[in-house]
């Protein structure tokens, strides 16, 4: 559907390097030679603030006339905050929706030239109700951008299914909503329903509208966002005169992206296989063929490193052990970082999460002592040091306290999210957490910690080699203590096993040379192998007399003879 052989068509044949200004430049030039006054204004009136589906030529060239430098100048504000990993992609595809006479389309393509950057248009989707609007859009789209493939769509919102709204798991797409979304007259929900279910890849939505102070208009955009689950990265209203200081006009402006790319399928783990094929750049570092993941960097003296843009995933343990690098720069294309990224780079000063970054593994930032961090992301935050994503998980503590208390937003502890912290001393755990993951302070200098009683299990390895802890108190709530949970604690002295633990994983507080008494409740029904290994100070176990001829045969024999000996049961 393409407007073709008309007068119109033909005149813009012979009009040469189009620019939007040039199309509207020409509509007010008819508009003002050839309408009378009293004409214009009986149009414009009909164009109800521009609400109205156009279904001839005098209202296409009134709307250029009355809307188009504004929606012109809306639009470029909102192309300037696409970020920069987006503008440099060298392939896109673009939709516009509610596109009238395709202004979005038109203008951005102005905005690329204007600022340089070259990418190839492969597909413009052009979503309208009026066929004569649709028609002229395809019509410009064709000379914008003449080697794209164009796509019209003849319908409302309401009525548009699956097959009308396509994404390229491969090539992002830019989505254009100018001055629709403030419209009541369609079900946002069963379309944000639709476009959710189609969006593949790499997102960027740019919804720009006017501002009307009026909260079940203004707040449809975030609405649109929130159904889409999007990431908002910039979203501002503008009131009169804010916007441009010389005009009336009000704006709302919000881009956020939608990613679900297929790097989300990809293992952040690292085969020799793929270091052998992958690319080593001048710095020593690794990406694969492709350039989409960060492999390995083989440089331990690196000082310095920015990723490389368009890489989307950082592999495990990519810069384990370099020492000496300092300064590190993520691109903004990176979506998933791996665990342990950073692992004993002393060195590391300051980081910055880009918002691009959907997921992050296990703790990046193990024993860096150095490193602070900040995050740019609505998905993290750093709050005292703590780094939390959006459920409420802390992932990695890069704060300097010595003493740590969780803000009540935090329901879970992550896997080895303090380990190796060489700065904490004492930790005090909110209600609010019911989950303190494996390894979760491993390694650090923890002395003392509160667990409340929303806690149910003592995971794997959650205190190995805190050698300096000291005191614990089990809560009553605690029915599992996993294996190697108190493995090498040298400083324990005491612990209480609550009455309703039933398991005692294996080698739990193997080599936990102070401890010096403990006691088994009647509730345990497993005693791991190697349990209570290496315990040289063990002097004291309480046991039930009713149990002690199920518990002899789960204790070793070295350490009943002993207790046997001592007559310390």
């Amino acid at each position: 559907m393409i407007e073709q052989n008309t007068p119109y068509a033909h005149l813009l044949q012979y009009m040469g390097n189009l620019t939007f200004d040039k199309i509207r430049n020409r509509a007010v030039k008819d508009i003002l030679e050839l309408m009378p006054q009293s004409l214009q204004e009986i149009l414009y009136e009909k164009l109800n603030r521009g609400l109205c589906i156009l279904d001839n030529e005098p209202q296409m060239g009134i709307y250029l006339y009355a809307f188009g430098k504004m929606h012109q100048a809306k639009l470029n504000n909102a192309f300037n905050r696409l970020p920069k990993s987006f503008l440099e992609q060298h392939e896109i595809n673009i939709i516009d929706y509610g596109c009238g006479l395709g202004l979005g389309m038109m203008c951005y393509a102005d905005y690329l030239r204007d600022n340089d950057y070259t990418q190839q248009v492969q597909t413009i989707t052009l979503i309208e109700p009026s066929e004569i609007c649709l028609k002229r859009a395809a019509l410009y789209a064709s000379m914008f951008f003449p080697d794209a493939d164009i796509v019209t769509v003849n319908k409302t919102f309401d009525e548009l299914d699956e097959t009308d709204i396509y994404c390229d798991e491969d090539i992002p797409t830019l989505h254009i909503l100018s001055n629709v979304l403030d419209i009541l007259d369609f079900d946002m929900k069963d379309f944000a329903e639709l476009l959710k279910g189609q969006t593949k890849g790499y997102n960027q939505f740019v919804c720009v509208g006017p501002y009307f102070n009026y909260p079940d208009k203004d707040g449809r955009m975030e609405q649109f966002c929130s159904l889409l689950n999007g990431e908002n990265y910039y979203s501002k209203s503008f009131d009169k005169y804010e916007f441009d200081e010389t005009k009336a006009w009000t704006a709302i402006i919000l881009c956020f992206v939608v990613r679900k790319a297929h790097v989300n399928n990809l293992s952040t783990k690292v085969t020799k296989a793929e270091i052998i094929k992958g690319i080593e750049d001048e710095l020593g570092v690794v990406y694969s063929k492709d350039g989409k993941k960060l492999l390995k960097c083989k440089n331990r003296e690196l000082k310095s490193y920015s990723i490389k843009h368009g890489t989307e995933l950082i592999c495990n343990n990519a810069f384990e052990n370099c020492v000496y690098l300092r300064d590190f720069n993520f691109s903004d294309s990176i979506i998933t970082i791996g665990s342990r990224i950073f692992v004993f780079c002393e060195s590391l000063q300051q980081v910055t999460i880009p918002s691009s970054v959907l997921t992050i593994g296990i703790n990046p930032f193990i024993d860096c002592k150095k490193v602070g961090l900040k995050s740019n992301s609505s998905r993290f935050v750093v709050k005292d040091g703590l780094f939390i994503d959006n459920q409420g998980v802390i992932i990695s503590f890069v704060g300097k306290n010595e003493k740590v208390i969780f803000p009540n937003t935090v329901n879970t502890v992550g896997d080895f999210a303090f380990c190796g912290c060489r700065v904490i001393q004492q930790i005090d755990i909110p209600d609010s957490v019911t989950m303190v993951r494996k390894g979760a302070f491993a390694s650090s200098t923890l002395q003392r910690i509160s667990i409340p009683d929303t806690i149910t299990s003592i995971e794997e390895y959650v205190f190995g080699s805190c050698t300096l802890l000291q005191q614990i108190t089990i809560p009553q709530s605690v029915t599992k203590i996993e294996d190697r949970a108190f493995y090498c604690c040298k400083s324990l002295q005491q612990i209480n096993i609550p009455d309703f633990v039933t398991k005692i994983g294996d080698a739990a507080f193997y080599g936990c040379e102070s401890l010096q008494q403990i006691n088994i409740p009647d509730s345990i029904t497993k005693i791991g192998y190697n349990a209570f290994c290496d315990c040289k100070s063990l002097q004291k176990i309480t046991i039930s007399k009713g149990s002690l001829g199920r518990f002899r045969k789960m204790l070793p024999e070295e350490l009943w003879s002993k207790l046997y000996e001592n007559q310390s049961l």
